[in-house]
């Protein structure tokens, strides 16, 4: 008599209702922007105390994710493709490196010529690739691939973490991976905040004597600091109010501003 096949049991599914899922999202449309923010305030230093969120932030936020995630997703496809071309412990090695090849990639179309800002990412990236592709040929013995699988095998035999099974098992492996995906996602968000201080060209100008650069505005708060024509700023800044009558703001071609320290 033949042994029935084990069937494996139904991964869990956490369910989670309407009103949830749309206050989750919510929640999540103002984590962006408050993160996208933080970036851009960090590089002008003011702080992120004065830092008030509205829809056009969100909106911005969404947007510049969005604009990302589009250019993401045709590398994310040429990935793919490379990946169904090769097989074995090669493939897996790549799979594995997917993750950080990604971010290297955002960074490099955030910041662009500012090398500084994603040389370290690369130089992440080549450390990884060393450990993953050289380490196996001075451990292990026999060819190429063969030694390449066999660090996959004594991989596959190290320790998970305790924490991430335990979410795993609980909620279904699906949230582990986009609890991952979360922290990508907000790393770039807030790399794209700070792109877009550094890169900033047009900013608006407060008639005041002397003339102060318009950092950022947030409801009827407008943050302000001193500038030269060098194109720098001091981390001095002077909060005027909207509404004033003999407020005058005008938009000039100041930047990129660069931060100098204040005296």
């Amino acid at each position: 008599m033949s042994t029935p096949p084990l069937v494996e049991p139904p991964q869990p599914v956490l369910r989670i209702p309407d009103a949830i899922l749309i206050a989750g999202f919510t929640l999540l449309g103002y984590l962006f922007a408050f993160v996208y923010e933080a970036g851009y305030a960090v590089v002008f230093g003011f702080p992120l105390a004065l830092v008030s969120l509205s829809l056009t932030s969100v909106f911005v936020a969404a947007g510049t994710l969005y604009i990302l995630l589009s250019a993401l997703f045709w590398f994310g496809n040429a990935m793919a493709g490379v990946l169904h071309d090769v097989q074995g412990p090669i493939r897996t090695k790549l799979a594995r490196l997917t993750p950080i090849i990604t971010f290297v990639v955002a960074y490099v179309l955030l910041f662009g010529r500012r090398w500084r800002d994603w040389i370290w990412l690369v130089g992440v990236l080549l450390v990884l690739a060393a450990l993953d592709f050289l380490f196996p040929m001075l451990r292990y013995r026999g060819t190429f691939i063969e030694r390449l699988a066999a660090s996959e095998v004594r991989h596959s035999w190290a320790p998970s973490f305790v924490l991430l099974e335990a979410v795993a098992r609980r909620f279904g492996p699906i949230w582990v991976k986009g609890m991952f995906w979360l922290i990508i996602a907000l790393a770039v968000v807030y790399a794209a905040g700070r792109s877009s201080a550094l890169n900033q060209e047009d900013f608006l100008v407060a008639s005041t004597s002397p003339e102060r650069v318009v950092l950022r505005i947030y409801g009827d708060m407008i943050i302000t600091a001193s500038f030269d024509k060098a194109r720098s700023v001091e981390r001095k800044f002077v909060i005027l109010k909207t509404g004033e009558p003999s407020l005058v703001l005008r938009t000039e071609r100041v930047g990129p501003l660069e931060v100098v320290k204040s005296p």
